[in-house]
């Protein structure tokens, strides 16, 4: 998902949400806020004087913090056609960029921990029905099943069939997943 050109993102609760990883300093999430707050007021030129008038913040520490986001890329001044702006547009990139990045990696911890809980449930109930630990072999076949998206359900009634036919092992289960995820494709296209 793009959030580039979201208007429903609050940038400020980014900045404050990512500033550590980020590698920014609090004295400079406190400029940067206070220069997000100023060009929402309409101010478009951002001066160090401005911000000490507006800030508790000595001179000296507005003016390394404004140094710090310059050389960081986070803090840019734009010329446009004669008339000098001052950009977070940059930062907000890059607040954008670490926000999507943190929610594809928790959708992805999400969905490996629901695979693993799937991967053991499955493992121990063949382990009880084959009153045996698993081959490789067998767990590379279930590791299969469970990478392609077979249901569970399939999986475990295969091998509830196969101990009700007294055949246990995995080729036999493997070919009834396979004739039953056949049947379900057969059932699903049927013409109503």
């Amino acid at each position: 998902m793009r959030y580039e050109n979201s208007s429903a993102l609050d940038y400020k609760y980014l900045l404050l949400e990512f500033y550590k990883q980020l590698n920014i300093a609090e004295r400079e999430v406190l400029v940067v806020l206070m220069i997000e707050h100023l060009l929402q007021q309409g101010n478009d030129f951002i001066t160090s004087d401005l911000l000490t008038l507006k800030m508790n913040l000595p001179q000296e520490e507005i003016d390394e913090s404004l140094t710090v986001l310059f050389t960081k890329g986070y803090l840019e001044y734009i010329d446009k056609n004669g008339d000098t702006y001052t950009s977070l547009n940059s930062l907000h990139k890059l607040l954008i960029k670490t926000f999507e990045k943190s929610v594809y990696t928790d959708d992805e911890m999400e969905k490996n921990e629901e695979l693993e809980e799937r991967r053991n449930y499955i493992f121990e109930e063949f382990m009880k029905v084959f009153e045996r630990n698993l081959s490789p072999v067998e767990i590379y076949t279930i590791d299969g099943w469970l990478s392609s998206e077979v249901d569970s359900d399939i999986i475990i009634n295969a091998l509830k069939d196969a101990k009700k036919y007294n055949k246990l092992n995995i080729k036999y289960i493997d070919r009834l997943i396979v004739n039953r995820i056949k049947e379900e494709d057969l059932d699903g296209n049927e013409i109503k």
